[in-house]
């Protein structure tokens, strides 16, 4: 008699199956099949998934998955869950092992979008200091699906005090930054923000802005200013004498003072002369011409940071009363002109 003996030999194979896309935010339900194709019982059967960067599980990176026993030409299914959460084309790796290296791969891909938000900060490259300026904040949506919930902050950099901000942008002390809530922002939408800086040092100054959206994605931006010295002009005016008598001469001395940081350019004085007084002359760092009560200097090139410009301007007073010394002096580098007036008090 003779006898006869089959091999019983286990085999594996694994496939994977799920969206061809997603977007930020939402699920990808993947389902995964494992087989034994053979004839033999495949033992410890075990699925290990490779999730990658763009898609994330609670339980981590690396995930197990157990089957235990599969018997010759049995299958069973397993659910995985993931949540996108970064844009672009994302590949997740299974791989199935049993006892005596049986092993199987599969791999797919899923392309997740996601809004691609930018932001850009326009104002001025150059800002004196002591004045305002307005900057404006461009927030936009340049991706395919709309994003929730975004949100967009500005940090004020040193040498900048906040003075005001448009559409509800909320000023912290705390880290000296606006923040506004922009909402939702449908793709090729765009939303546009303004704010009001005062700067208060010299120097080059460093704007920067971010704007986030519910999923955490941030985007951000800087530009920079430099902040420039200003002129600061001062006046002042004094009488020789406060009180004389009629035909008695009086001189006024006029002071021009730049107390900034920067070249006070085009400085001009006028003056206008008491009615009851006789202009003897004047004496100054500019020529001037009279007429008709009035007297105009050519104006100065500059009067540089820390320098004075003094003019002295005599005469006779002729009659009793209060004699009023006008002048105005008007400066390319000034947004007001300086407006003083001295008096002398003549008796008979």
């Amino acid at each position: 008699s003779s006898a006869s003996f089959s091999v019983q030999e286990p085999m594996i194979g694994i496939a994977v199956a799920g969206p061809d896309k997603v977007e930020v935010g939402q699920q990808a339900a993947y389902s995964i099949r494992v087989s034994n194709p053979g004839t033999g019982i495949a033992s410890n059967v075990v699925i290990q998934a490779a999730i990658p960067e763009g898609l994330e599980h609670r339980s981590g990176s690396l995930l197990t998955i157990d089957i235990g026993t599969l018997n010759p030409g049995e299958s069973r299914q397993a659910k995985l869950n993931l949540t996108a959460v970064k844009g672009g084309e994302q590949e997740l790796a299974v791989r199935a092992v049993a006892e005596g290296g049986l092993t199987d791969e599969s791999m797919t891909s899923v392309e997740v979008a996601e809004p691609q938000l930018q932001i850009a900060i326009t104002g001025p490259d150059e800002q004196m200091s002591g004045r305002t300026a307005d900057y404006k904040l461009t927030v936009s949506n340049a991706g395919i699906v709309q994003s929730a919930n975004v949100r967009a902050k500005y940090r004020i950099p040193e040498g900048f005090e906040f003075v005001s901000a448009n559409r509800g942008g909320k000023y912290a002390k705390a880290d000296h930054s606006i923040e506004w809530f922009v909402g939702t922002l449908q793709p090729e939408e765009t939303s546009e923000f303004q704010l009001t800086l005062k700067a208060t040092k010299t120097g080059e100054a460093l704007h920067q802005a971010g704007v986030i959206f519910e999923h955490g994605q941030v985007t951000m931006c800087e530009t920079l200013t430099e902040i420039e010295g200003t002129a600061a002009l001062d006046l002042k005016i004094a009488a020789s004498q406060p009180t004389l008598k009629a035909g008695e001469e009086v001189e006024w001395t006029v002071s021009i003072a730049n107390t900034g940081s920067r070249a006070a350019s085009a400085v001009g004085l006028s003056c206008e002369l008491p009615a009851g007084f006789e202009l003897i002359g004047a004496e100054g760092p500019s020529e001037y011409i009279a007429e008709n009560g009035v007297m105009v200097f050519r104006s100065l090139p500059e009067i540089a940071p820390g320098e004075t410009a003094t003019f002295t301007i005599s005469g006779k007073c002729l009659r009793a009363g209060n004699q009023h010394l006008r002048l105005r002096v008007a400066s390319e580098s000034i947004t007001e002109p300086l407006i003083g007036e001295e008096s002398a008090t003549v008796t008979n």
